[in-house]
């Protein structure tokens, strides 16, 4: 059986989300990269993916409609969303399949201990 956790990654700014990809690769995870949120979305729908990690603000739609519509597809989706455009209002709209947010900048080492956390104490799903 395969451990190796996919990760979705939306993220409109190439140049982070590509070398948060590679630091990702790097600590043993499949990544999915997706540069908007409508790419997340049918990315959702194509592709087994273990745990979502959105940006707020994107083109085409936003993070969070783009998060309600993979809720919609997959409502057992943990999702990570990364911004830096984070107050309280925006937070407190958050779908409640987010499981945690991380504010740019961010050490993405923060984001991989986060992940590595997460599915040793939930395991496969």
């Amino acid at each position: 059986m395969n451990n190796i956790k996919n990760i979705l990654l939306a993220d409109d700014e190439t140049s982070l989300r590509k070398s948060m990809a590679f630091l990702l690769e790097k600590a043993g995870f499949n990544v999915i990269q997706c540069d908007n949120g409508v790419e997340a979305i049918m990315s959702t729908q194509n592709t087994l993916i273990d745990l979502a990690l959105i940006d707020l603000k994107m083109r085409n739609i936003d993070g969070i409609t783009a998060i309600e519509s993979m809720y919609r597809l997959k409502p057992t989706l943990p999702v990570v969303v990364i911004t830096a455009y984070a107050d309280n209002t925006t937070l407190d709209k958050l779908p409640e399949n987010v499981i945690e947010h991380f504010i740019k900048p961010f050490e993405v080492n923060n984001v991989i201990k986060f992940l590595n956390d997460y599915f040793a104490a939930h395991g496969n799903f």
